[in-house]
């Protein structure tokens, strides 16, 4: 559905707004996705990125990037539940934590 630019080629993307809008209307073909020609955001040097354009989400953006095409790899499919970048960081420094006690208590 991101295919302005690369037409007819297929992408993994993150679910997000477009994505759903699209879905609502019956995943209509090139030409008549619902704001099609909504501008979504900009480059730092002005350039306009519409709501399905290839474009990649880069730092120099501004405007609504969560509603462009968000590219995953192949292993966000492994991926089972979604949490808060906070949640999954302290998870991360409690595990790491245990780990270094037992370390330490092998020594």
């Amino acid at each position: 559905m991101f295919d302005k630019g690369w037409p007819g080629t297929p992408h993994r993307v993150l679910e997000n707004e477009t994505l759903e809008r699209w879905d609502a209307a019956g995943e209509p073909a090139p030409g008549d996705p619902p704001g099609e020609d909504d501008i979504v955001t900009t480059t730092d040097a002005g350039e306009s990125i519409e709501r399905y354009d290839e474009a990649l989400a880069t730092p120099d953006l501004e405007g609504d990037v969560d509603s462009m095409a968000l590219y995953a790899g192949q292993s966000v499919s492994l991926t089972e539940e979604s949490r808060p970048a906070e949640a999954v960081l302290e998870q991360l420094i409690a595990e790491t934590d245990d780990a270094l006690a037992a370390a330490s208590r092998l020594r």
